[in-house]
């Protein structure tokens, strides 16, 4: 079997509920996968399924052009939840999430950071205001500050840290994908499955937030 690389991080839940929405934090672990549906007029198009039922949770739309391109997050159900937007030059704050239709800051500040490992090793930290912290605490108590560190694999492979506790997986899928992709010449054009891991505490839409700007930057949109 392939291996993912050393992974000797144990995955555990987070020290207190991390959301954007608190009404979307997963009670046991969940698996999810990442399927994308690629489209020549838009953004590649994602679909997110739960493994345990096959389900669709999540629906990730986007188009390149026009005023407002980007990619819209809805629930099963079609609700619109958050956009998400994407500089051309991905310096500081390389991404942008916003309410849908929103013209208002940015929900959640994010940044890379090289690595010497290259291009593809940066790490993304993702900082926010915690919507599952309680009432009384300040502001600066309910941010949040998580950040991916990629696994030595010839497949991607990441873990998503909160402190020093992994509390995402996202890893291309053995599994799910017909063919994978070993070497690098094999890689153009290629948009996998990704398998995403979240711990109980964890809000699911923002680990398919984190799921899809990691699928955009690996294989590119």
């Amino acid at each position: 079997m392939f291996n993912y690389g050393l992974n000797t991080r144990p995955f555990q839940h987070p020290a207190r509920p991390v959301a954007l929405r608190a009404d979307r934090i997963a009670a046991a672990q969940t698996r999810l996968h990442l399927v994308p549906e690629c489209n020549p007029r838009s953004e590649t198009d994602y679909t997110i399924i739960d493994d345990a039922d096959e389900s669709d949770v999540f629906t990730i739309t986007g188009k390149k052009f026009g005023d407002r391109p980007g990619r819209e997050f809805r629930d099963a159900s079609g609700l619109p939840l958050y956009e998400l937007h994407q500089r051309a030059i991905p310096l500081k704050q390389p991404w942008s999430v916003r309410l849908p239709g929103g013209d208002s800051d940015s929900l959640v500040s994010t940044q890379l950071w090289p690595s010497l490992r290259g291009y593809r090793s940066v790490s993304c930290e993702f900082k926010f205001q915690n919507a599952a912290a309680i009432d009384n605490k300040q502001p600066h108590e309910k941010s949040v500050k998580l950040h991916t560190q990629r696994r030595p694999s010839r497949l991607y492979a990441f873990d998503v840290l909160d402190g020093d506790r992994k509390i995402i997986e996202v890893q291309e899928s053995i599994s799910k994908n017909d063919k994978l992709a070993l070497m690098p010449e094999s890689r153009k054009d290629y948009h996998p499955i990704l398998d995403i891991r979240v711990a109980p505490g964890v809000d699911l839409v923002l680990a398919a937030l984190i799921a899809v700007i990691l699928s955009d930057w690996m294989y590119g949109p």
